[in-house]
């Protein structure tokens, strides 16, 4: 559910600084930062707290030792990183593989 209200607050916003930056775009007595500080002041912030029921019971359909929040923690010490060694070079014959008279210049 908070995706859901993440979501729509973006889509609120982002709507709302289209907008008007359309609104303020041929006002030429602002200029530079001035401009942007009035179009950003003219945005209204909508605070989207209210729950969306679904009409179902979640807890029903999750396991009684559900943790959504289980492994979101990383340890930096559990990351393998591995050294990118120099590339090595194709051990055949590629143009046993490529059309008669091909030319990859051609073209350009």
């Amino acid at each position: 559910m908070r995706k859901i209200n993440t979501l729509c607050l973006s889509l609120v916003s982002l709507t709302g600084f289209i907008l008007n930056a359309n609104q303020y775009h041929d006002n030429d007595s602002l200029k530079g930062d001035a401009h942007e500080e009035k179009m950003m002041s003219s945005i209204e912030f909508v605070d989207l707290d209210e729950e969306i029921e679904l009409g179902i019971e979640l807890l029903q359909y999750l396991p009684e030792d559900f943790d959504p929040y289980k492994g979101m923690v990383i340890d930096p010490s559990e990351i393998n990183f591995e050294e990118i060694g120099k590339p090595e070079g194709i051990d055949f014959e590629t143009k046993s593989y490529l059309p008669k008279n091909f030319n990859p210049y051609l073209g350009q």
